[in-house]
């Protein structure tokens, strides 16, 4: 995508414009572009194709404005909570009720891939932990690796929801600002 601006600075708007082409395929259907509109709407413009600039810009907000809701939704519902944002983005709940290129581009970071992996290798520990025997649970090194564990747990998820509502809120603000 980055060089379809850098065609579009330079003039070449023909390649631009093969570019979006590439990028309107089925291959990056799953991909969060909303600024190749844009780019569209510019080199339109440049062009004197109003009509086209005006169906592109009309294109990006109604294909748009239901995410940049959705997101909204998101922010005003977990922003005193990162834990609850955290449980839901690692649900499969996060999968059906979000648009799948935000989920995308939130799941392909690997940031957040790393913070995911970390808090489901807790959550084996605290499994293992707990089919042990009674007896060792109860023991002080027991009952000291239960909140160790317990607690690295509540602050993964607590930085893991905190990463979600800034990705989330990085996305929704470059969609105000672009729109």
């Amino acid at each position: 995508f980055e060089s379809t601006w850098t065609l579009f600075m330079l003039g070449d708007y023909n390649k631009a414009l093969g570019n979006l082409l590439t990028i309107y395929s089925p291959y990056f259907e799953d991909n969060l572009f909303h600024e190749m509109y844009i780019v569209e709407a510019l080199i339109y413009f440049n062009l004197c194709l109003f009509k086209k600039t005006g169906d592109s810009i009309s294109a990006f907000i109604d294909e748009f404005a239901d995410i940049k809701n959705e997101l909204k939704t998101l922010l005003d519902q977990y922003k005193e909570d990162p834990i609850k944002l955290s449980n839901f983005v690692l649900s499969d709940d996060f999968d059906k009720e979000v648009d799948p290129r935000v989920v995308f581009k939130i799941e392909e970071d690997k940031r957040f891939k790393q913070r995911k992996y970390y808090i489901e290798s807790l959550k084996k520990e605290h499994t293992k932990f707990m089919n042990e025997s009674v007896v060792f649970q109860v023991s002080s090194l027991g009952e000291y690796l239960r909140v160790t564990i317990d607690n690295d747990i509540n602050e993964a998820e607590k930085n893991l929801g905190k990463m979600a509502y800034k990705m989330i809120n990085d996305i929704y603000d470059d969609l105000v600002s672009s729109s």
